[in-house]
């Protein structure tokens, strides 16, 4: 008992000590701010601004301190008459709104604060600003906001030529990919953004973000060797800007041992596994939510006591959206604790029902699930008490039910059949009629080969041969392949910022003369003759191209819009993409 009280008076006394020198701390760079000006009062006010930072971090009750701090140092910015760092305490004050989940006031502050950092070309935090904006959209279910915000962005920094604001365009990208859980696309934007990102030592908190999450891709794909080595590279990554900052970057460490305790984990390495986890808590005071970590790493050591005990306190700490895991991971607990036989395959089978959770992202499905589950466990008693009770009888009735309930699943089923085979049937149809026109053309005269779809079909219906054509039509024809031309060397067609007025000089012409020659002899504008092409070159790529995604497909072919293109594509051939490469595998 008295080993105990002393334990408690040295902790209190260590508490206290830490607080008082923290204060010490802010009270002598309040008195360097009360006595300086210029420079020294500047560095003073962002050395302050840290340990407020640090502060709020842990206890959200010191969080409106640091917000009127902040007003703080804009207020002394300005009477200064430094910009600088009006854009740049701007840009800490979103980032510290972004880390705490006030999204809204993101997105109300982020435009009016964009105009004064664009105004002083202070472009760090101008891109950091867009990103935090793009991502609050994005955050909050608005994600077309968000996706015109990165676009915005990336085009904006790609006409300044600037690698920091194209790096984060990438990184906001490959959070849109995460949510998809396209993976390789992630990791394809992220090591963009690091390679844009790394010749900068003024970009390594950056730096550190898209590393980090580069380790979570890989992870997520279980390639743990490669998430282990890209750890090596977010261990420079924190090294450098500890290195620019001349500050430790403690919430920086913390993420790299939160990393290489996942890989361990992922990988069942139990032994590294726990030297990580120590490393968080002597990181944070043990304030850190390692308790599911030293839960197996507990039930390794076949402490199951102690493994119980920890996944309780993980249950106990964790968030409403996130409280299936830790539940789960306490199911597996109970049943190797048990003592069973098959504990290993139990454990396996864990393992799987926990993969097949990461894949649920939507909260309300998460609650509707639980809520689905429920209701059967209740329903289910509910009917064995019921069937005990009735006997016989109410068995057959409830027969008779489930039989009536599966002869109208099954009229369900067939009716859904027969549309399908008859909608399938229609596009096999619809594809085949595609392919003889095709083939038809390829028996075309020699010069109407060079010449796409639209201009055969013109030229079959005239009933002409080139020669035939009065003047006036002989000339438009000249022009309308002059064009066609055009748009098929280097695949002109499938740029996708083509424009007519830039096309209308090369082809020795002017406006009204070569809409009214294009309208003539294809009954299209030139933008339509545009999309004509694309679609037939989509069209051949779908058929051929099986490993590319119909949106890589699109993007190839000129389409920035994925809905544009699913539309027009339909328009032309009945159909959607995803149909006749359907159609397209099975007949050819």
């Amino acid at each position: 008992m008295r080993q105990l009280f002393l334990s408690c008076l040295l902790l209190l006394s260590w508490s206290a000590m830490a607080q008082d020198n923290s204060q010490h701390a802010k009270d002598s760079l309040r008195s360097v701010i009360s006595h300086s000006e210029g420079e020294e009062k500047t560095e003073a006010y962002k050395a302050l601004s840290y340990i407020y930072i640090n502060e709020a971090m842990y206890d959200e009750q010191k969080r409106d301190t640091l917000f009127a701090f902040f007003d703080e140092m804009t207020a002394e910015a300005r009477r200064q008459g430094n910009e600088k760092m009006v854009a740049s305490t701007m840009n800490v004050r979103l980032n510290n709104l972004y880390n705490f989940r006030q999204y809204d006031e993101v997105i109300r502050l982020t435009r009016y604060y964009l105009k004064v950092m664009e105004k002083v070309e202070s472009w760090t935090s101008f891109y950091s600003a867009y990103m935090k904006l793009a991502g609050a959209y994005r955050l909050t279910g608005r994600e077309k906001e968000a996706l015109a915000t990165g676009q915005e962005m990336y085009q904006h920094a790609k006409e300044k030529a600037h690698n920091f604001g194209m790096a984060m365009a990438f990184f906001e990208m490959s959070k849109f990919y995460s949510f998809k859980r396209r993976f390789t696309e992630e990791e394809k934007c992220l090591r963009d953004c690091i390679n844009l990102l790394s010749d900068s030592l003024a970009y390594s908190a950056h730096l550190i973000d898209a590393c980090r999450n580069l380790c979570s891709c890989l992870i997520s794909q279980k390639r743990y060797a490669d998430a282990l080595s890209t750890t090596d590279e977010l261990e420079n990554a924190i090294k450098r800007c500890e290195e620019f900052s001349k500050r430790s970057q403690p919430a920086a460490w913390r993420q790299f041992y939160s990393i290489c305790l996942d890989v361990y984990r992922q990988s069942n390495d139990w032994v590294n596994a726990e030297v990580y986890c120590n490393k968080i808590d002597s990181l944070t005071d043990g304030k850190a939510n390692t308790f599911e970590a030293k839960a197996f790493i507990a039930l390794s050591k076949k402490r199951y006591a102690e493994a119980l005990e920890m996944i309780d306190k993980a249950i106990e700490v964790a968030p409403p959206h996130n409280i299936i895991m830790p539940r789960a991971s306490k199911i597996s607990i109970w049943l190797q604790a048990s003592g069973l036989k098959d504990a290993n395959q139990t454990d396996s089978l864990y393992r799987e029902v926990l993969d097949m959770l990461e894949t649920i992202h939507d909260e309300q499905m998460t609650v509707q699930l639980d809520e689905l589950r429920t209701q059967y466990e209740v329903e289910k008693m509910q009917y064995e008490m019921a069937l005990a009770q009735a006997g016989k009888k109410q068995f057959r009735d409830y027969m008779l039910f489930a039989l009536g309930g599966c002869l109208l699943l099954a009229v369900i089923l067939g009716i859904y059949v027969y549309y399908y085979r008859l909608i399938k049937n229609k596009n096999i149809a619809l594809f085949r009629q595609i392919k003889e026109q095709e083939q038809r053309a390829q028996l075309q005269p020699l010069f109407e080969v060079s010449m796409p779809t639209v201009l055969k079909d013109t030229a079959e219906s005239s009933e002409m041969q080139p020669d035939a054509f009065p003047p006036n039509k002989k000339q438009h024809r000249q022009l309308v392949a002059r064009f066609h031309e055009y748009l098929k060397k280097d695949n002109n067609y499938a740029n996708p910022d083509i424009n007519i007025d830039d096309i209308i000089p090369t082809l020795a012409t002017n406006r009204a003369y070569f809409f009214e020659a294009v309208k003539d002899i294809t009954n299209k504008t030139p933008m339509e003759y545009i999309r004509t092409m694309q679609l037939e070159a989509s069209q051949k790529m779908l058929e051929k191209n099986f490993e590319l995604s119909i949106e890589a497909i699109a993007v190839d072919c000129g389409f920035n819009s994925r809905n544009t293109f699913y539309r027009l594509f339909r328009d032309q051939y009945q159909m959607s993409p995803k149909e006749y490469r359907s159609i397209a595998k099975k007949v050819l």
